[in-house]
């Protein structure tokens, strides 16, 4: 049986889309969420949920992104918006580590039938089985344990959260003794979490560096895992998630969208770093199915 062959896009859809994400950026600041006139700017210009809708896509889905900070999380979570039409909250979210919280924000609507969102969680049997009674998907997203940890810290540099335990990093050369000390003794807890979600085998995983290298590849098959889209759909939403739209999305994203690439530890980690590796993170590293240098 020959392979369905990828919709070609044509010039003039790509210049549409181009003009449809400024008139969605412009539209935010006239038309509000939940406001007759943005339901009427979506309808016009095809919402996330109308694109899904036009392609075929249950909008009942539930989707649990479980995965350590800066792996990808917000890339992960804008591809499965736009390739099922689902919803993000836009409040803050609780801790769902008691997964009655969890019960709660399905119960409020927030964790509803068509929705998204990601946490920085524990694995625990209870906050699985609480997932699949609500007919949900949990997904990890993988990345390099090396390029992991300079994300984190480029990123601790932007941002400033209230927890002192978490602010080691911010304001330090990346191998000040503070940081290496980081590196040493705290980093491990960032990949204990990966490798507690890939153990479970109750998440389903995708690598960011697949992502990355064929994005179209590496999301059709997490999405034939959760429920079987177009290619279109799927080509749709890699174009509405590169790293150059995220970033136009509001500014904290250029926080959360940093390089976007593959590889950024040899930029930036010296043989001091690449030593408590070995040392002390080798093993984890393995388990996630990555190399140790």
């Amino acid at each position: 049986m020959s392979k369905p062959q990828p919709s070609k896009t044509r010039p003039v859809d790509v210049v549409i889309a181009h003009a449809n994400d400024a008139l969605r950026l412009a539209g935010r600041s006239i038309a509000p969420h939940g406001t007759a006139r943005r339901r009427l700017l979506d309808n016009v210009l095809g919402s996330p949920s109308a694109v899904a809708q036009r392609n075929g896509a249950a909008t009942g889905l539930r989707v649990l992104i479980a995965s350590p900070p800066k792996t990808g999380n917000t890339w992960l979570r804008c591809l499965l918006q736009h390739a099922y039409g689902l919803t993000v909250p836009h409040d803050r979210l609780p801790s769902i580590r008691d997964p009655r919280a969890l019960e709660r924000l399905a119960a409020q609507g927030t964790f509803g039938p068509g929705t998204v969102f990601h946490q920085h969680v524990r694995y625990s049997a209870a906050l699985c089985e609480t997932v699949e009674r609500l007919d949900g998907r949990i997904v990890t997203i993988l990345r390099d344990p090396y390029d992991l940890f300079v994300s984190l810290y480029f990123f601790r540099q932007e941002f400033d959260p209230k927890n002192p335990d978490r602010n080691l990093l911010r304001g330090k050369a990346i191998d000040d003794p503070m940081v290496l000390a980081y590196l040493r003794h705290r980093f491990g807890k960032t990949l204990e979490m990966a490798r507690e979600w890939v153990a479970s085998g109750r998440s389903l995983t995708i690598r960011y560096e697949d992502l990355h290298r064929d994005p179209i590849q590496a999301l059709t098959d997490l999405t034939n895992q959760i429920g079987p889209l177009p290619a279109e759909a799927i080509a749709q939403a890699v174009d509405a998630c590169r790293a150059d739209r995220m970033r136009r999305q509001k500014t904290t994203m250029l926080k959360h969208v940093r390089s976007a690439t593959v590889g950024d530890w040899q930029n930036h980690l010296e043989p001091e770093h690449l030593a408590i590796f070995r040392e002390q993170h080798a093993e984890a590293i393995q388990a996630l199915g990555y190399e140790v240098r």
